[in-house]
């Protein structure tokens, strides 16, 4: 026996019909399962013309603008905006020109698995950036070199200089397996395959301390394509691990702010002294390592990713 809808689907109903259909067309989208006429097998605009004339779609966008007026009182008048894990209430990040020093030196770093991060140039052809980033879950290893690309001047999508890398160097204890473990070695740096035309932030070798004042940049999650900096927050904390000393801050971060610089405005002069390394509801973390240093200046032996 043919069910009911598909009697309607055959011979539609009545002219004389039309006010039950539209009422039923009603309860159907306020949640009455037996709806008679089967309109979920419709696209909306069809069933509303055919079925219905133009009563049921005059009440339907009235339903709508209701639904929608009445949503703030439904969620709470004074409910708070969501906010991305890392992201403070008092939320103090601007958006700054990326092709203006010192941001024009912070690039977003972007891999062939659709991973994206932030990093700072510290050298003409060096990029530092997170080793997790460059973490590859489903083959369980650090990405090949050719699998990452460096952008300078990101923004919305148009960039200002694509470089290819030739090299990384990671923290030498840093193990994807372990995140938590290897927070003290996450750190990474890109050898560039040319110049990217801007002078590099200086690293600054000596760590930073509990009380100052520090800024961190970043292509965050809530908005990845523009870079958003938070300039003036405090080093709450500096935290030794057995490798490298991890600087709890109270800078609004989080996903794809990973990799960017913690800067210290020193003389005049924007230094970095760490990389963020983590972003969440617990704590921001980033990282100064000594090994940067000596990487940097070239005194270390590079390794590439395996």
């Amino acid at each position: 026996m043919d069910s009911v809808s598909d009697v309607c689907d055959l011979h539609g109903p009545r002219a004389s019909d039309r006010p039950a259909v539209c009422r039923n067309f009603l309860l159907r989208y306020l949640g009455d399962a037996d709806g008679r006429c089967g309109w979920a097998r419709r696209p909306l605009l069809m069933r509303a013309g055919k079925r219905c004339g133009l009563l049921c779609p005059a009440a339907f966008l009235v339903l709508l603008l209701l639904l929608f007026s009445w949503r703030p009182a439904l969620a709470g008048a004074d409910a708070p905006p969501l906010r991305a894990p890392g992201v403070a209430a008092d939320d103090a990040r601007r958006i700054v020109d990326i092709n203006s020093p010192p941001w024009d030196a912070v690039a977003r770093v972007q891999t062939n698995i659709g991973s994206r991060c932030t990093g700072t140039l510290v050298a003409p052809r060096l990029v530092l950036t997170a080793a997790h980033c460059l973490y590859n879950h489903r083959t369980r290893r650090l990405l090949q070199p050719v699998s990452l690309h460096v952008l300078f001047g990101y923004a919305l999508g148009e960039y200002r200089t694509h470089l290819t890398v030739e090299s990384v160097q990671v923290g030498a204890g840093y193990d994807g397996t372990r995140p938590g473990a290897s927070l003290g070695h996450d750190w990474a740096l890109l050898r560039l395959s040319g110049d990217a035309g801007v002078r590099p932030l200086p690293w600054q070798g000596t760590p930073p301390t509990a009380g100052q004042a520090v800024a961190v940049a970043g292509f965050s999650q809530d908005r990845t394509h523009l870079l958003m900096v938070d300039r003036d927050c405090p080093l709450r904390e500096m935290r030794e691990t057995d490798a490298g000393r991890l600087l709890i801050h109270g800078c609004s971060a989080s996903r794809g702010t990973s990799g960017g610089p913690v800067l210290l405005h020193l003389g005049g002069v924007w230094q970095v002294v760490g990389l963020n390394i983590a972003a969440g509801a617990t704590a921001n973390i980033g990282l100064w390592h000594p090994a940067i240093q000596a990487a940097i200046a070239g005194r270390s032996p590079a390794a590439v990713a395996p």
